[in-house]
Parts: structure tokens; C-alpha cells; sequence
């Protein structure tokens, strides 16, 4: 950045717009492969929307435009810059709640899959406790069909 806050943009090659010094309209333009590729920079500011329209880094620079341009114009464009930092500082708000409002229904969600997967288990042991019963059952029932088989015959015999 310079001292007046303007960014110097590096120059990148271009493929097909660049003038060469001897212009051949058969040859087409071939990027050398041993080149590095180009920077590509992006410029990056962190807005704080929590924050006061007034002390953004826009809104100074509006201010800072009232000697280039009429401070009319100025007004205008902070009016508008007004608008649209209440129209997403409103979005931003509004997009936070509705992501503490998901996390909470995700965790709802969660617990509900505990709980059933619990009520899973418990089902399923109890349908094995059945089975277990039934099967103890069956056996008991075995032996007083043979204890009755066995009585019948003693009784059987002694008459």
C-alpha cells in the first residue's frame, strides 16, 4: 500500500490481450511453462457488524472523498452505505440467531436419538427376557409333563 491508501496491483501476463513487440497474426500466444503461475491477490477486510456504521473503514473513506467529490455526493453515498450496513448487520443478526436456534434443535434432535436408541436397548432386552422366559417355560412345562407321565405310570402299576 502506498501512503495514500491506494493498493499498487501487480501486472500479471496476459495470454491472448498483450501486445508483443513484433505482432504475427499467425502465431498464438503460448505461456512459457517454466514461469511461475501469477499472484493472485485478493484483498481481505474483516467487517465487524457488531460495530457502528461510522467507524467502518468504508464510511472514513466516504468522508475522506468529500475533497475529491461534492460533499452532496458524499451524503448520498453514505445514506445508501447506511442502508445497506443496517440491511446485513440485520441479515447477520438474524443469521445468528437462526444458527443458535439450529444448534439448539440439532442437540434436541440428539437427545431424542439417545433416547430412543435407549428405548431400543430396553425393547430389546426385555424381547430377550421374553424369550428367555419362554424358553425356561417350555422346559418347566417338559418336566411336569414327565413328572405327570411318570405319576400316572406309578399309579398305574400300584392298582
Amino acid at each position: 500500500m502506498s501512503s495514500d491508501g491506494e493498493e499498487k496491483k501487480e501486472e500479471t501476463p496476459s495470454t491472448s490481450t498483450e501486445l508483443s513487440p513484433n505482432p504475427d497474426p499467425n502465431a498464438t500466444a503460448v505461456p512459457d511453462p517454466n514461469a511461475p503461475p501469477p499472484k493472485i491477490i485478493a484483498p481481505t477486510l474483516k467487517v465487524d457488524l457488531d460495530s457502528k456504521v461510522e467507524d467502518s473503514v468504508a464510511f472514513t473513506l466516504l468522508e475522506d472523498l468529500t475533497k475529491r467529490i461534492g460533499a452532496d455526493e458524499v451524503e448520498q453515498f453514505k445514506a445508501v452505505y447506511q442502508r445497506l450496513w443496517e440491511a446485513i448487520s440485520e441479515a447477520f443478526s438474524q443469521e445468528k440467531d437462526l444458527l443458535k436456534k439450529s444448534r439448539q434443535l440439532n442437540n434436541e434432535v440428539l437427545g431424542e436419538r439417545v433416547g430412543m436408541e435407549k428405548a431400543r436397548i430396553r425393547q430389546q432386552n426385555e424381547q430377550d427376557n421374553i424369550e428367555h422366559l419362554e424358553r425356561e417355560r417350555d422346559a418347566t412345562q417338559k418336566l411336569l409333563d414327565e413328572a405327570e407321565h411318570s405319576d400316572t405310570v406309578v399309579k398305574y402299576e400300584v392298582s
